[in-house]
């Protein structure tokens, strides 16, 4: 599998310092667009393109002093270059272009920055802002790279309409409708899709993954070297003595184990109840099944490597419940009779 992802940076900024580095480069914008009357001098034009290039240049080393840099910081950046190197050569012909298609402009930059990237294998920009607010641990699954992916082609999509929108000259074509479609649809998409699209998936929403992963740093614990499995079958078989059936609740689940490699065999765990088993043949239909290589599943369970982290590397392959998958840290989390 490719990787996504870029190296995980464990700096955070503060909620005030967030919320600045994303509002930063669009208050340049707005300022240039109001600006950018008909009839303003061409100098002067220059000079506050000038000046908001300066700014944002001040804002990207801001965003690589808290965090990083986005796409939109690089894109707005190289918005008033232009503006700046063109107004300085042709004044006469860029200062009549700023001041009738500064709106257009505008948005073929936010359209730039959200269409290109992903089509050069960069990231897409909507995961700048989407760790802000997801698990670490889900940033490199494949699953939170093809949400974001969508998602920054329909943000594409809005902003082309808003550039063919804003050739009109027209109040409600540069500013009365793009701003409809981005409050009224574009925002309400961004808050919303994401569930919809793990809900299809069976897996967790957004607020229970996080739940998870802070339950998950709240249960951490070292086990004994005594109680380590030695193998793959003696991990899975000894999943039943670890079950947490308070966790399981009313939960009705079968999962398969396919296992390859050192060790060939296939076993199923079987819940129900508030009771777990270990069975040889499938009483119905398997909920989830795993696909491992006896020593990926054994290093998991020894705490060894991350189990969703071998996920998202496909270390091992799943189909199914994958909610199911993503809960089974849960599940089996008592701690093994002595």
């Amino acid at each position: 599998m490719n990787d996504y992802r870029h190296p995980v940076d464990e700096r955070r900024p503060s909620k005030s310092k967030t919320i600045f580095l994303v509002v930063a480069p669009f208050l340049a914008l707005v300022f240039f667009k109001f600006w950018a009357a008909p009839g303003r001098d061409p100098g002067t034009l220059l000079v506050v393109a000038c000046a908001m290039l300066a700014y944002c240049l001040l804002v990207i080393g801001l965003a690589y002093h808290w965090d990083k840099p986005s796409y939109f910081d690089w894109a707005v950046a190289g918005y008033f270059l232009f503006a700046s190197v063109s107004l300085a050569v042709w004044p006469g012909a860029a200062g009549g272009i700023f001041a009738r298609y500064s709106v257009t402009g505008i948005f073929l930059c936010l359209f730039l920055a959200a269409f290109f990237p992903p089509l050069v294998g960069m990231d897409p920009f909507t995961c700048h802002y989407a760790e802000k607010y997801t698990p670490k641990d889900v940033w490199g699954n494949p699953i939170f790279f093809t949400i974001n992916r969508i998602m920054t082609f329909v943000w594409a999509g809005i902003f082309a309409v808003c550039v063919v929108l804003s050739l009109y000259p027209s109040v409600f074509t540069r500013a009365v409708f793009p701003v409809v479609l981005i409050v009224g649809f574009g925002l309400p998409f961004n808050l919303r899709f994401p569930d919809f699209y793990l809900r299809r998936l069976g897996l967790p929403s957004l607020s229970e993954q996080r739940r998870m992963a802070l339950q998950k740093e709240d249960s951490k614990e070292v086990i004994s070297p005594a109680w380590l499995p030695k193998n793959a079958w003696e991990a899975i078989s000894a999943m039943p003595g670890v079950f947490n059936g308070e966790a399981a609740g009313d939960l009705s689940a079968l999962i398969e184990f396919q296992v390859s490699g050192a060790e060939v065999f296939t076993a199923y765990i079987h819940i129900e109840e508030g009771n777990c088993s270990l069975e040889k043949k499938p009483p119905r239909e398997p909920d989830l099944i795993i696909e491992t290589p006896a020593d990926v599943w054994l290093a998991i369970s020894r705490k060894e490597l991350d189990g969703q982290q071998a996920f998202s590397q496909q270390a091992f392959k799943a189909k199914g419940n994958l909610g199911l998958l993503i809960s089974m840290s849960r599940l089996f989390s008592v701690a093994p009779a002595k």
